[in-house]
Formats: C-alpha cells, structure tokens, sequence
C-alpha cells in the first residue's frame, strides 16, 4: 500500500511539474500561458547561430594550445605538469574567479553588449600567447583568455533562454554546445597546419584577431530581451530582487542543481583531460605525426563529440516531456556507458581504439545539452547568468582545471618507472572513472528531478 501511494505521489510530481513550469514569484507583468518569446523564429535562430559562432571561437582559442603543446613544450622547455597547467590550470583559475562577478554583471546589465566586450579581450589575449616567451609570460596570457571567456558562457545562456522556451532549452543549448565539438575539430585541423606551416606563435595570433571582428557584429544585430520573455506564465522583470549572495544560496538549495553540478564536473574532468592529452597519446604511443594526429583527435573529438551534443539535448527533450525524470536518466546511461567503452578504447590497437573513443565522446558529449537546459530550468529567470555561472564553476575546478593538470602531473610521477607514452595512457584511466561516475550519480537521483522541476 505505501509503494502504491509512493507511486502515485511520483506520478502526481511528473504530471505538475510537464504542467507547470518552475517558476520565481518575481513581480512585474505577466506573459500570458503559451506566450511566444519574442522575435520570430528566424531571427531566434539567427541569435542562436550567432552565439554558436562566438563558443565555437572561445573553444578554438582556448583549445588551440592542445594542438601546439609539442613545439611549446620543446621551445620553452618545460614538463607535463607545467604543460598541464598551461593547457587548464591558467584558464581555469581565473575562468573561475571572475565567472560569478561578471555572471553578477550579466544578470544586472546588458547582456550583447557584455558579450561583445568579452569576445573582444579574450580574442586579444588568445592572439598575446603567440607573444610569450617563457612559462610564466604564456600563463598569464592563458590566464587574460579566461577572464574573457568567464563573462560570454553565462550571458549567452541567459541571453537564449529569454529566446527560447523551457521545452525547447535542451535543444536550443545542445545546439549552442555544438561549440564545443566545432571549437574543437577547427583548433585540431586548421591550427595544426598552421601550426606545420607558420609555427605555434602564428597559429594563436591567426585564430584570436578574427574575434574582433564578430565582436563588432555581436553588439549591431543582437536585440537585448527583458529577463524572463520565454518563460510561459512567468513575470518579466528587468533587475534582480534579492543580492547576488541570496540568489547564490537559493540555487544551491536545490538538490537537483547540486547533483548536476556534481555530474557536470565529473563530465568536464574526463572531456577536458582527453581533449588536450590525446594528440600528445598519439604522437608518443603511435609515433604519429602532428598533423596525422591532429585528424585522428579532430574525428574522434569534434565529429563525435559534436553528433553527441547535437542528439543529446533533442532526444533528453523528447524523453523529458513524457517522464521528468528522464531529464536524468537519459544522461546518466550515457555517462555510465561511456567509462568503460572509453577505458577499453585506450588499451585498444588504434584500428580498434579510435572508434571506441569516438563512440565514447557521442556518449559524454551528450549529456552537455541537458546539464545546460537543466541548469535553466531549476534557476530563476533573474539569476540565470549566475546559475551557469556558479554550475561552471564545478566545470573549471574538476574539469578544465584539474582534469588536464592531474593528468600531467600524474604521467610525471610514472614516468621514472614507465615509458613517457605508457605513463600518459595510464595517466588518462581516471577519465572513464570520472565519467561512470557521473552517470551512477545521475541514475541513482533520478528521481529529485522531478520534485525540483515541480516545486
């Protein structure tokens, strides 16, 4: 009889929370149910494409060191670990410091013009790290990108979730994610033959200038929308009610956001640590050449780790209309899946290990999407920059920060027993941990979802 009621208590949670949606008692004027977001559907998806083109330059200047790591390790002459903390630590620690005062910014001012000066900073930095010439000059360079970059993710997720609504944001964001993936199979690819042909200085100064440019047309065809314009029902309001410290704590209060923040640093540690260690496997375990390399990392990184992202928000969309929960389940097979499809591709022969890998990163690229459409679901329409904000900060602390720089420093301490090839491969097995991890996490909360997205 308990079972009964508990079941049916689940099912009530489900049906309320596909009805209503989770929203903030935040005041002003009320969009009526159903209401579209504003402007049509052309230029939404003109909006979506453009902020698609800024990630995928943020994630091509922020990746491109993973393609030049040899001729800078050679040059400067430094270690894995110190090349660990060039390729995440530099980013990441002050992608870290700044992403809640400029997501702070975000949610008050606004947000085009904050993400043309965003994408106009990091673009020169990315174009001073061709300038460096020692290991501290190239962090701080590294460093000056992550600042840039901490400000552009928040606004721009806040920024579409006021163009698309809450049943369309998996899929609005999966497709935003494509940055990555398109980021990713660029830096490999064109950065590795500018690389070959012009050097590792020219190659960030050929991929940061452009940015400029963009950043000018970022601020003239972009319409600013007021907070909370595609949430059915909700109130549009155009400044915050409470400080930032109490919007902090009301997001951290719910479990739901918790557990994908935990997830999403999970996932983040595995894909970062692969994405700026493999071409480094390649050219030491197989003898590869950079370019040979760079093809074999953009195919398994950028081709799928982009069909991921692209079918991982849709179809958690698709399953998360008829069953909440599955806003969780989805991913968390999917990162379940992937430990140990990955953990065997890096054993593997390359004619095996190669469409192991790829099939890995269809798998953890998937969950990007709906971490990201849940991150806006839970949050209130006025804190929206500051929940991606806060959720990044789990990214760039387990993923871009210590998934590469742990990765080095773990392959230093193998290498006086092993082989520098064999201790990086070793290096690289607490990636499938991280990722399988995850997914148990997801799997076993399922449920909480479905409370939260009610309550």
């Amino acid at each position: 009889m308990t079972q009964t009621c508990a079941h049916s208590k689940e099912a009530a949670c489900e049906a309320q929370s596909t009805r209503d949606p989770r929203q903030a008692d935040l005041g002003g004027h009320k969009l009526s149910e159903g209401a579209q977001p504003e402007g049509g559907r052309v230029y939404r998806y003109y909006v979506l494409l453009l902020l698609l083109t800024i990630y995928c330059f943020s994630y091509v200047d922020r990746q491109i060191i993973a393609v030049l790591s040899p001729q800078i390790k050679a040059e400067l002459q430094i270690n894995d670990a110190q090349l660990g903390a060039l390729k995440g630590l530099a980013f990441s620690l002050f992608y870290t410091t700044m992403a809640i005062p400029l997501a702070i910014v975000s949610d008050r001012w606004n947000r085009v013009r904050l993400i043309a000066i965003a994408l106009s900073f990091w673009s020169a930095m990315t174009a001073t790290c061709g300038l460096a010439q020692s290991f501290a000059q190239m962090f701080a360079a590294r460093a000056g990108v992550g600042i840039g970059e901490a400000a552009g993710n928040p606004a721009s997720h806040a920024l579409l979730s006021d163009y698309f609504r809450r049943n369309e944001r998996a899929t609005a964001l999966g497709i935003y994610q494509l940055g990555v993936p398109i980021g990713t199979l660029i830096s490999f690819l064109f950065g590795s033959w500018i690389a070959v042909t012009l050097g590792w200085r020219m190659a960030f100064v050929v991929v940061g200038l452009p940015g400029l440019a963009l950043a000018l047309l970022v601020q003239l065809t972009i319409r600013e929308l007021p907070r909370g314009s595609a949430d059915e029902g909700a109130a549009v309001v155009r400044q915050p009610a409470d400080s930032w410290v109490r919007q902090t704590i009301t997001l951290l209060k719910i479990p739901s956001f918790r557990i994908v923040a935990i997830a999403g640093g999970l996932q983040a540690f595995g894909g970062y640590a692969m994405m700026m260690w493999l071409l480094d496997l390649s050219v030491r375990m197989h003898g590869q050449s950079i370019q040979s390399a760079a093809v074999n990392a953009a195919i398994v990184l950028g081709i799928g780790g982009g069909i991921g992202t692209l079918f991982g928000g849709m179809i958690t969309d698709r399953f998360g209309r008829r069953r909440p929960s599955n806003y969780f389940l989805v991913p968390g097979v999917s990162m379940l899946v992937s430990g140990p499809v990955l953990l065997a591709g890096l054993w593997a022969d390359p004619g095996l290990g190669a469409p192991l890998m790829f099939i890995s990163f269809v798998l953890i690229f998937g969950c990007m999407g709906p971490f990201y459409g849940m991150v806006q679901m839970l949050a209130p329409a006025t804190s929206r920059a500051l929940a991606v904000a806060t959720f990044s900060l789990s990214l760039s602390i387990l993923g871009s920060g210590l998934g590469p720089f742990l990765t080095g420093a773990v392959s230093d301490l193998l290498q006086p027993e092993l082989s520098a090839a064999e201790a990086l491969r070793w290096a690289l097995c607490i990636v499938p941990l991280a990722a399988s991890a995850a997914g148990v996490l997801l799997i076993i909360e399922r449920r909480r979802i479905v409370v939260d997205l009610a309550g």
